[in-house]
C-alpha cells in the first residue's frame, strides 16, 4: 500500500524528498517536509566558502543563518565549526519547528539560537558573518515551474523582480555586521546586478559573485 501510494504521488509530481522525508545535505541527512525547502547542492556552496576562512576566525565567532528553512546550513556550521556562536532566523514557525527537530537529531540544539522573525529583525547584536539562501525566485517563473509547486512559496518566491527580499536583507545589515565582516548570499543565475545595489546599499564594501561548479553567479559575496 505504501509503495502504491508513493508512486501515485511521485507521478503527480510530489518531491522525492518529501516522499521519504529526507534530504543529504553536506553529506548529512536532514529531515524535510513539506514546511520546507527541500535544500539543494548549490547550497551546500554556503558552507564551503564560510570553512575556507575558518583558520583567521576569531574566538566565539558569530555567525547568522537568515532564513534558515530546515537549518541545513546552520547546523552544518555547527557541526563543523564547534567553537561558532550560531544564531538562525525565519519568518515561518513551522519552518523553525523543522530545523530545531533537525538540531535535536545531530544533538546541536544548545549551539544555535533559533529566532523566530523577519530577516535580520530579530537579531539584538552584532555578527561576524551573516549567511542567507532567502527566495530569489520570480513570481511568474514559479508559476511556470510545475517542479516547484509543492515547496513553500515564501520560501520561493522573492519580492518584485525576485531580488526584493534579498535588497531588504542588505538594507538591515550594515547596523549588525562587525567591521570586518562578511555577507554570502546565494542568488539566482541571473541575478548578477545585484552586486551594483549590494554596493549602492553598503558604501566601500567588497562585493563579488562566486560562482557555482557549473560555472554560473551562484553567491554574492561582501566584504565590509
Amino acid at each position: 500500500m505504501e509503495f502504491a501510494d508513493w508512486t501515485r504521488r511521485r507521478s503527480q509530481g510530489v518531491p522525492l524528498a518529501y516522499l521519504r522525508q529526507w534530504q543529504e545535505f553536506f553529506g548529512r541527512r536532514f529531515f524535510v517536509d513539506q514546511r520546507v525547502l527541500i535544500p539543494r547542492p548549490e547550497t551546500e556552496l554556503l558552507i564551503e566558502e564560510t570553512l575556507r576562512f575558518a583558520p583567521d576566525f576569531p574566538e566565539n565567532v558569530r555567525i547568522i543563518d537568515v532564513g534558515t528553512g530546515s537549518g541545513c546550513v546552520a547546523i552544518s556550521l555547527a557541526l563543523e565549526l564547534p567553537k561558532a556562536q550560531l544564531f538562525a532566523t525565519d519568518i515561518s514557525p513551522d519552518a523553525l519547528t523543522v530545523a530545531e527537530r533537525n538540531a535535536n537529531a545531530f544533538k546541536v540544539h544548545d549551539r544555535i539560537c533559533f529566532l523566530t522573525g523577519d530577516l535580520l529583525i530579530p537579531i539584538q547584536q552584532k555578527v561576524d558573518w551573516i549567511l542567507a539562501n532567502l527566495p530569489y525566485v520570480a513570481a511568474q517563473r514559479w508559476q511556470q515551474e510545475l517542479s516547484l509547486a509543492y515547496e513553500p512559496r515564501a520560501a520561493l518566491v522573492g519580492e518584485g523582480d525576485g531580488t526584493g527580499t534579498i535588497c531588504r536583507l542588505l538594507r538591515q545589515a550594515l547596523p549588525l555586521l562587525n567591521h570586518p565582516g562578511r555577507m554570502l548570499l546565494e542568488i539566482g543565475e541571473d541575478q548578477g546586478g545585484l552586486v551594483k545595489k549590494a554596493q549602492s546599499l553598503l558604501p566601500g564594501a567588497e562585493v563579488d559573485l562566486l560562482l557555482d561548479l557549473a560555472g554560473l553567479p551562484r553567491l554574492l559575496r561582501i566584504v565590509v
